[in-house]
């Protein structure tokens, strides 16, 4: 096996299931004994008070690639519907400069300047779109924070089997379920102005679906998947990356995100994916190793 083989099966998606939290603080009367633990007699009621965090499960939200190393937003306390497009803003901002990294990576390689093109307009729209979710958080009284810069790790080009297992697993998966999601969500939200909004984005996340599939038809080709490892490498992760997505699918969104924003209810989120894993991701996996 190749160097590269090797390093892609170590950085490869295994699948956990991972849960992005807020904290927040919960105050209880500490008995005056040890300090710390709550102490049912009343003679102690003058203990001082403790901090105990309590992690709050998120909806995971899927628009946009992801980059590794960046450090999550900022944790804020304020509505579900505030938090939500907060963290909006910060992960499309984010998804910019994944496509920064991806365009750098894929001139490095060769790649056709149509590709680069559009990677650049995807990295222009997603910034457009962070900004649009900045101002729907601002509208729910919720602070925004952006990432400052991508990690130093993102700066050096990273070998073709590695990119075309990134582009699998963001862009053929995640990419294109955002944009079924988008859709979803500019018909369903019950809010005219988030209804708006997600009707631009879903037809920008379509676009770059497209271009995601697209990259990876010429990675195909560039790696010469047909005839080694690295077809096989990029077709066990987008098995893997379906099925971790389905993992985080499987929770309840806090009620407000379904009716105000249109985030589908866990069982419509399901759906969406089962449709996709039968009618795209299938496919597309035994493509990527023919």
């Amino acid at each position: 096996m190749s160097a590269r083989g090797s390093h892609a099966i170590r950085s490869m998606p295994i699948g956990i299931k991972t849960v992005e939290c807020d904290v927040t603080i919960r105050r209880v009367r500490a008995c005056a004994c040890d300090g710390h633990t709550r102490c049912n007699e009343p003679s102690h009621a003058v203990g001082r008070e403790s901090e105990i965090p309590l992690n709050l499960p998120l909806y995971r939200i899927v628009e946009g690639r992801r980059l590794e190393g960046l450090p999550p937003p900022k944790a804020v306390f304020t509505s579900a519907i505030g938090r939500y497009f907060a963290r909006s803003a910060y992960h499309q901002a984010a998804s910019a400069l994944a496509f920064d990294r991806l365009r750098r990576e894929l001139d490095a390689y060769g790649s056709p300047g149509g590709l680069l093109e559009r990677c650049e307009q995807a990295r222009a729209r997603e910034l457009m779109h962070s900004a649009l979710f900045a101002e729907l958080a601002e509208q729910f009284a919720t602070p925004v924070t952006m990432p400052a810069r991508a990690p130093t790790e993102c700066l050096a080009v990273r070998p073709l089997v590695d990119v075309a297992i990134d582009n699998a697993v963001e862009g053929v998966v995640r990419s294109t379920f955002g944009a079924a999601v988008a859709r979803y969500r500019a018909t369903h939200a019950e809010d005219p102005e988030i209804r708006r909004v997600m009707e631009i984005i879903a037809e920008d996340e379509q676009v770059h679906a497209e271009l995601a599939h697209d990259i990876a038809s010429w990675l195909h080709d560039a790696t010469d998947a047909s005839t080694s490892i690295e077809g096989i490498l990029v077709e066990d992760s987008i098995r893997h990356a379906a099925r971790a997505l389905a993992q985080e699918l499987d929770m309840d969104p806090d009620p407000s995100l379904c009716t105000q924003a249109g985030i589908p209810s866990r069982l419509d989120a399901l759906t969406i994916w089962s449709r996709l894993s039968h009618r795209v991701w299938h496919d597309f996996a035994h493509a990527a190793a023919a």
